[in-house]
Protein backbone atom coordinates (compact mmCIF):
# COMPACT_ATOMS: atom_id res chain seq x y z
CA UNK A 1 0.00 0.00 0.00
CA UNK A 2 0.99 3.54 -0.89
CA UNK A 3 0.82 5.71 2.17
CA UNK A 4 1.20 10.15 2.26
CA UNK A 5 0.11 13.18 4.22
CA UNK A 6 -2.25 14.54 2.43
CA UNK A 7 -0.33 18.17 2.69
CA UNK A 8 2.48 16.42 0.71
CA UNK A 9 1.02 13.86 -1.28
CA UNK A 10 4.76 13.57 -3.43
CA UNK A 11 6.58 11.95 -0.37
CA UNK A 12 4.98 8.46 -0.60
CA UNK A 13 5.93 5.15 1.38
CA UNK A 14 5.20 1.86 0.43
CA UNK A 15 3.93 -0.05 3.23
CA UNK A 16 1.91 -2.70 5.23
CA UNK A 17 -1.40 -0.64 6.32
CA UNK A 18 -4.24 -1.00 7.91
CA UNK A 19 -6.59 2.72 7.92
CA UNK A 20 -10.33 1.98 9.14
CA UNK A 21 -12.63 4.57 7.81
CA UNK A 22 -14.50 4.71 10.90
CA UNK A 23 -12.11 5.24 13.50
CA UNK A 24 -10.66 8.57 14.37
CA UNK A 25 -6.85 7.47 14.96
CA UNK A 26 -4.41 5.81 12.72
CA UNK A 27 -1.04 4.36 14.27
CA UNK A 28 2.29 3.93 12.41
CA UNK A 29 5.88 3.12 13.59
CA UNK A 30 7.74 5.80 14.04
CA UNK A 31 10.29 4.87 11.08
CA UNK A 32 6.98 5.47 8.62
CA UNK A 33 6.85 9.03 10.61
CA UNK A 34 10.59 9.67 9.75
CA UNK A 35 9.91 8.79 5.96
CA UNK A 36 6.82 10.43 5.61
CA UNK A 37 8.96 13.84 6.87
CA UNK A 38 6.64 14.36 9.62
CA UNK A 39 6.55 15.67 13.26
CA UNK A 40 2.89 15.08 14.47
CA UNK A 41 1.35 16.72 17.55
CA UNK A 42 2.71 15.30 21.03
CA UNK A 43 -0.14 13.59 22.70
CA UNK A 44 -0.44 10.38 25.48
CA UNK A 45 -2.43 7.61 25.16
CA UNK A 46 -4.16 5.66 28.35
CA UNK A 47 -3.88 2.01 27.57
CA UNK A 48 -6.48 -0.30 29.41
CA UNK A 49 -5.57 -3.98 28.85
CA UNK A 50 -6.17 -7.32 30.26
CA UNK A 51 -2.67 -7.01 32.88
CA UNK A 52 -3.68 -3.50 33.59
CA UNK A 53 -3.06 0.53 32.45
CA UNK A 54 -0.45 2.31 31.36
CA UNK A 55 0.42 5.58 29.42
CA UNK A 56 2.42 5.71 26.52
CA UNK A 57 3.56 8.70 24.61
CA UNK A 58 2.93 9.06 20.87
CA UNK A 59 2.50 11.88 18.11
CA UNK A 60 -0.44 12.33 16.48
CA UNK A 61 -0.31 12.89 12.65
CA UNK A 62 -3.39 13.74 10.88
CA UNK A 63 -4.07 13.31 7.00
CA UNK A 64 -2.63 10.17 6.07
CA UNK A 65 -3.89 9.18 2.62
CA UNK A 66 -3.52 5.57 1.05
Amino acid sequence: MILYQKDNPSNEVKTYALLEDVSDTTFVTSKIKDQLGVEGTRTSLDLSMMLGRRMIHVRRINGLVT
